[in-house]
């Protein structure tokens, strides 16, 4: 079954990446390094909210830590996700 993502719902959950990227101490190239998903400049803009990616590359990127969409995109508001889990950008 295909799950729809709202744009905000996936700039939350590109912000979680990136908040995770950040907490394993990975800069995008570490990261892609070791997980070749995807090229550094979608990963960027994907963290940033700029890019509208298909929810497949999501679904991959999250289970690099062991989540998937349902579990990561709970949360309705993403300022509200983001002062429960600052991001220090």
């Amino acid at each position: 079954m295909e799950i729809l993502l709202t744009r905000q719902e996936k700039r939350y959950i590109g912000k979680w990446i990136q908040w995770k990227r950040k907490e394993n101490k990975l800069s995008q190239e570490e990261f892609l390094e070791a997980y070749p998903l995807c090229a550094r400049k979608t990963l960027s803009r994907l963290e940033n909210g700029k890019e509208n990616v298909r929810e497949e590359l999501l679904e991959d990127l999250l289970s690099v830590f062991g989540m998937r969409i349902p579990e990561v995109s709970d949360f309705q508001s993403v300022d509200l996700v983001l002062m429960v889990h600052p991001l220090n950008l």
